[in-house]
């Protein structure tokens, strides 16, 4: 006589057991039947039980601890599922009798990716002259991982100091893998080259950068070709950034302009990508943060400040 079937759907607690654990899937289902001596396990990556393939390992399968009564709760774990969309059957054996998959147990789960994902990762104004953007507008909200933009823009005059947060934001579930070879390319975009009006920094070197979580700086190099008109900053970044963490790096130089600068409207921008190494084959990963507010040259006399976006 055929076994009967496990009763319920598949209801996996989450992908891994626990939440944001990548590669293990928990899967879960009420026995129905009595007199069977287990359980098998199929996957496939397509809802088609024609394509599933027996994961649990034999000959013992899944043992039954409860042969002459039903309700008892089962658990199994699946420590290699697929990429994406895993699709399950659980069936009941007795010896060589097998109930059938298709009207058995049957669930799909999607199995978290581990590799690094700096996807998130953020660029903001941070300080003008050491002040906090929030103190210059009581109404900013500094970025987080969570990918809000900075909405306003600043005004500056030659000599200020900017700074820069570049938020690195490793969102990789727990288990995952962490972010390694970090390279951040910073760039300042002159918004008004024809018009001869270049914004730039005193002097690249005069650069400072510094960033926590555990990491630490490398050389920092001028990318060839970059200057005058955008000026672009290498910046490689030692260590690694693991998974569901974050690392800010700050980027601080004083601004400057040609001695016959004499407008009023010359104005730049300030963006990143950044570079990385994903996963243990080495595979990379790219993510380029959007622009900073724009920065808006008012007189060599004029106020530091932040005022809406036009």
């Amino acid at each position: 006589m055929l076994p009967v079937q496990p009763k319920s759907s598949i209801l996996p607690l989450a992908a891994g057991g626990t939440p944001g654990t990548c590669n293990h899937i928990i899967i879960n289902w009420t026995d129905a039947s009595q007199g069977e001596q287990g359980f098998k396990i199929y996957r496939s990556s397509v809802n088609n039980s024609a394509s599933a393939v027996l994961i649990t390992p034999g000959p013992t399968f899944v043992q039954s601890t409860s042969v002459n009564t039903t309700g008892t709760a089962y658990t199994y774990t699946d420590n290699s599922p697929q990429p994406g969309l895993n699709y399950y059957w659980v069936t009941s054996y007795a010896g060589a009798v097998e109930s059938n998959k298709d009207f058995g147990a049957t669930g799909s789960v999607n199995n978290l990716t581990c590799e690094a994902n700096l996807d998130g990762s953020n660029k903001d104004l941070f300080s003008v002259n050491g002040v906090n953007s929030t103190v210059l507008d009581p109404t900013a909200t500094m970025n987080t991982c969570s990918g809000n933009e900075y909405p306003k823009n600043v005004s500056y005059k030659a000599g200020d100091e900017i700074s820069f947060n570049i938020n690195l934001c490793n969102s990789a579930p727990t288990g995952g893998n962490a972010a390694t070879s970090i390279i951040v390319e910073d760039t300042l975009i002159n918004m008004e080259p024809a018009l001869g009006k270049t914004a730039s920094v005193t002097d690249p070197a005069s650069w400072k950068a510094s960033i926590n979580s555990g990491l630490s700086i490398g050389p920092i190099t001028v990318v060839s070709g970059s200057v005058p008109n955008n000026l672009k900053l290498r910046i490689t970044i030692l260590g690694s950034l693991s998974a569901n963490n974050a690392a800010t790096l700050k980027l601080s130089a004083k601004v400057a302009f040609p001695d016959n600068f004499s407008g009023t409207s010359s104005r730049f921008q300030n963006s990143a990508s950044i570079q990385y190494i994903k996963d243990s084959l080495g595979n990379p990963g790219s993510v380029v943060t959007k622009a900073t507010p724009l920065l808006l040259f008012v007189s060599s006399n004029g106020p530091t400040k932040i005022e809406a976006a036009p």
